[in-house]
């Protein structure tokens, strides 16, 4: 009888702790974002896919290249954007990018 109860004890503890951690992580987050690689065989209008992350709320985008017509497309949009650099880029690359 007493290990039965102890056993209910343990679970009611362990969905109050996942209940627990759901909820500190609905605090921490920020906002949604998106990871736009741009090798694919047929791509989608700039413009296009910038008008459907607005449409689906995403707040945020990682580019893994600087293409200007991207960058343009994101100009003003108010989508934050995050640009991956290689490894094997060079400093003065860096730079270049900082610049744009």
């Amino acid at each position: 009888m007493e290990r039965k109860w102890f056993e209910k004890w343990v679970m009611v503890e362990a969905i109050v702790e996942v209940i627990s951690i759901i909820i500190m992580m609905s605090w921490c987050v920020e906002g949604v974002g998106v990871n736009w690689g741009t090798q694919a065989t047929q791509q989608l209008r700039a413009d296009t896919v910038v008008k459907m992350m607005k449409d689906n709320g995403i707040e945020k985008v990682k580019l893994f290249d600087a293409d200007g017509r991207i960058m343009s497309a994101l100009a003003g949009s108010g989508i934050e954007v995050m640009v991956a650099i290689p490894n094997d880029t060079t400093f003065f690359d860096s730079l270049w990018l900082v610049k744009r």
